[in-house]
């Protein structure tokens, strides 16, 4: 954790503080020395982190583990340090302005007190961190980055072992595993090739012939080309298993050629990237491993804790708490095989059973048997590059067995400053790559996709979670608090999750230091339950705070502009009705969430000056009205703009040229509509689209003059149209299209067959002019969603044989205008 910290305040925090140094007199040669003397250090805070872990159960006073924790307060103090400053600069640009002299003067003063206290403290880091570097040369910390991880043995129990022993009748689920052939996390290329050779030697009569070490290219090709004579004409399956690295392939693939003679490799990894790049060079076929199904998660389980009594059957008074044991492990097996190892030492009593549930978290860290899976599981974690690691251990912020929406989730990553910007790339797309490798590496699963099939929601195995919660509290990421169970968190926890509405006991001066605040609490009703001084003044260094899990929440901080470093903002799903005016003051926010809120319209004067603001989610319903565009509006850094209603100003769209995804809602004229289309041309980065009119006041609209972006993979059109226009068969990203209130001529289906990719179809509310909708052979060859709902003249469907081949939903309903009529009238008017 010492390496992602460092890196934190290395990539993100250390430049900022260099541009402010011009201003700060006498301290820029300090800010250059903490720069290079942390950089000095990164290169072997990897492997310092992993022996720091290592050391956990036997630390002494000056070792490691010690060192990097040192090592990791710096790094928040130099964090603490420029937030508070920025923090107090910040105050003193209110844009109300200071028109009497004597605010002037006061602005003055405490400017140079904030430059004075930040000088202060660099001095005192620069001290503690040249100390740091001392000691890490004093104790050879320094020289670890020479050693390769692979080196530091493990000294704990490892349950994979008994997998290799076990009884053919006792493997479940997974039946046509064979013996495995165990490589390290870390390896040698030459010697992994010795050791493949060495096994070759004691299965075969071959001698054991291995050139001699002399370190020298040459070595290495004698022992590739000793191998290939092993194995020519021979059918043979070597299985390796466990591969971390991607290079792993590359290393062995000449060696252990797969001839003629049909000689097999197997390999089993947790990384997606390793199996992908096997398939770079030869014929691979990659078998992606589910969790155990239920049934077979119990017999393994019930094998291994009862295999010498009860004739491997669950006694029926242990029933209860062996399936909620098993529906803990989610169908990984190690974790089943393990706890149920060590069950099966215990007393086959109600009491000892109840124990092991009731303490399964703490019984993972402390059980020597259980232990292991933790230490397991983090290899994972600890393989992960350092800027990745912080954004693994948010999810240890989201309640247990909770689908977080994948969207929310990179956002506050973002807010958060864990991103690392890239060329050509925005930071959510970054951060979206991030969250993809996780899923690739099995660490992160996936819980719902959308209609592409592209990832919508995701959560974490719940042993991974434990994982996660202890190095949270450990390396102070975060903690959850639950007053009602007389829980209590750290006063140095840098983010908090509330699980009650119950007030929190804090003085303004303890918890400043906290950054991200999440609310799971569905009681909460004023964000004064939750602090008995000002809430704001409390948290005054917050960037991330969301009121997602708390739907009875009626009012915001009516100062909430003072949260000068807030960044993401969620009300959405909850009962306030309107913003507070200070929220003109958060010049930082970027995302701001009001969808599924009780807000209908957001005002001028309250984001005119957010310049940063990139994601504004409001509420589409019936009723809502959204928000108006306004002139000099300054949110010209939006990527998401949904819904927008327009009025006077309709001309100030054309100055977002980087929104993603843009909702426009109750056009009313073809002149709005004219310059709708002109912004909508400027626009070369929209990947998704809806355009909506007031039924039956914008008519016949010409969508020819619209130039489309060439990124849209989802176009929803809400005004009435006689015709497809020609520029739609050139969107050959579009996945999603859907028509409403139309009044086609022509059948959508000849113009609309060209779009190569479109995977959803949805065409309703509108009188179709045709009378039969005809879908023939070879038509929409990846179409999974069609839906056609009250096209109120058609009277003929045709689907011919092999047309829609991949269809999974189909949706019909189908009324004359008059019943249509009639159906609406009704059910607008239900509750």
């Amino acid at each position: 954790m010492a390496e992602t910290a460092v890196g934190l305040v290395v990539d993100h925090l250390i430049p900022m503080l260099t541009q402010e140094a011009s201003l700060l007199r006498g301290i820029h040669s300090q800010v250059v020395d903490i720069k290079d003397e942390l950089q000095s250090i990164q290169c072997f805070l990897k492997d310092a982190d992993r022996k720091a872990e290592a050391e956990s159960h036997h630390t002494r006073k000056d070792g490691v583990k010690a060192w990097v924790g040192q090592l990791r307060e710096v790094a928040f103090q130099i964090e603490d340090a420029i937030d508070k400053y920025m923090f107090h600069m910040g105050q003193l640009h209110d844009h109300g302005g200071f028109l009497a002299s004597i605010r002037k003067i006061t602005r003055s003063i405490v400017k140079l007190k904030a430059r004075h206290d930040i000088a202060s403290d660099i001095r005192g880091i620069e001290t503690k961190v040249r100390k740091i570097k001392e000691r890490s040369s004093r104790y050879g910390f320094d020289s670890l980055h020479n050693q390769q991880g692979g080196n530091i043995n493990p000294t704990w129990y490892d349950p994979r072992m008994a997998s290799i022993f076990m009884e053919e009748d006792q493997v479940v689920g997974i039946e046509s595993d064979r013996d495995k052939l165990v490589v390290s996390e870390s390896y040698d290329k030459k010697e992994l090739l010795r050791k493949v050779m060495d096994k070759f030697c004691q299965t075969t009569t071959m001698e054991s012939n291995i050139p001699a070490r002399n370190g020298g290219v040459d070595e290495e090709i004698q022992i590739i080309s000793k191998v290939r004579e092993h194995l020519k004409n021979k059918r043979y399956v070597i299985f390796f298993d466990d591969v971390w690295k991607i290079e792993f392939w590359s290393d062995i693939e000449h060696a252990l050629l797969d001839n003629n003679m049909g000689g097999r490799i197997v390999i089993t990894t947790r990384s997606l990237d390793v199996a992908n790049f096997c398939k770079t060079s030869s014929d691979v076929h990659v078998h992606m491993l589910k969790p155990l199904p239920s049934e077979k998660a119990w017999q393994l389980f019930c094998n291994r804790a009862f295999h010498f009594q009860f004739g491997g059957s669950c006694p029926p008074e242990l029933e209860n708490y062996s399936c909620k044991i098993v529906e803990r492990c989610k169908g990984l097996p190690l974790a089943i095989v393990a706890i149920a190892g060590l069950l099966s030492t215990k007393e086959k009593t109600v009491n000892e059973w109840q124990k092991l549930l009731d303490n399964l978290g703490s019984e993972l860290e402390s059980n020597p048997h259980l232990s292991s899976i933790s230490r397991i599981l983090s290899l994972s974690y600890d393989d992960l590059p350092y800027y990745i690691k912080n954004c693994y251990l948010y999810f240890g912020m989201y309640p247990e067995d909770y689908s977080i929406k994948c969207s929310r989730l990179i956002r506050q990553w973002v807010s958060e400053g864990f991103i690392t910007s890239k060329k050509d790339k925005t930071l959510e797309e970054v951060a979206q790559q991030y969250l993809t490798e996780l899923m690739n590496r099995s660490l992160v699963q996936v819980s719902q996709v959308n209609y592409c099939g592209k990832p919508r929601e995701c959560r974490i195995h719940d042993l991974l979670r434990d994982m996660i919660l202890r190095k949270m509290e450990d390396l102070r990421f975060g903690s959850h608090y639950f007053p009602s169970n007389g829980s209590s968190f750290s006063e140095k926890t840098r983010r908090l999750t509330i699980h009650s509405s119950s007030q929190i006991h804090i003085t303004n001066k303890k918890y400043s230091q906290v950054r991200g605040m999440l609310i799971f609490k569905s009681d909460l009703s004023d964000v004064t339950d939750l602090c008995e001084t000002t809430f704001c003044a409390t948290f005054k260094l917050l960037k991330v705070l969301d009121f997602c899990g708390a739907p009875y929440l009626k009012h915001l901080p009516g100062d909430i502009g003072a949260l000068f470093h807030l960044k993401y903002l969620s009300v959405a799903d909850t009962r306030v009705k309107e913003l507070p005016s200070s929220i003109r003051k958060l010049q930082n926010l970027e995302t701001l969430n009001l969808k599924g809120s009780m807000v209908q319209e957001v005002k001028s004067s309250q984001i005119s000056r957010l310049h940063k603001l990139r994601h504004l989610v409001l509420t589409r319903g019936f009723g809502i009205g959204g928000i108006r565009l306004f002139k000099r509006f300054g949110c010209v850094a939006l990527q998401k703009l949904y819904d927008v209603q327009f009025r006077d100003d309709i001309e100030e769209l054309k100055k977002l040229t980087q929104l993603r995804k843009l909702g426009i809602t109750g056009l009313r004229t073809t002149h709005e509509w004219s310059v709708v289309c002109e912004c909508i041309n400027e626009m070369r980065h929209l990947q998704s689209l809806r355009v909506g009119g007031i039924r039956g006041i914008l008519e016949d609209v010409d969508l020819g003059s619209i130039s489309p972006p060439p990124e849209l993979q989802s176009l929803l059109l809400e005004i009435r149209v006689r015709k497809l226009p020609e520029w739609i068969i050139k969107l050959r990203n579009l996945v999603k299209f859907e028509i409403r209130a139309s009044g086609l001529i022509d059948d959508p289906l000849e113009v609309l067959q060209h779009l190569p990719n479109l995977v959803v179809l949805i065409m309703a509310d509108h009188p179709y002019d045709g009378e039969k909708l005809q879908f023939k052979q070879g038509m929409f060859q990846k179409l999974k969603h069609l839906e056609l709902v009250c096209l109120f003249e058609l009277n003929s469907l045709v689907i011919e044989e092999g047309a829609l081949p991949t269809l999974e939903l189909l949706i019909l309903s189908f009324f004359s205008q008059s019943e249509y009529g009639s159906w609406w009238h009704s059910t607008s008017e239900k509750p």
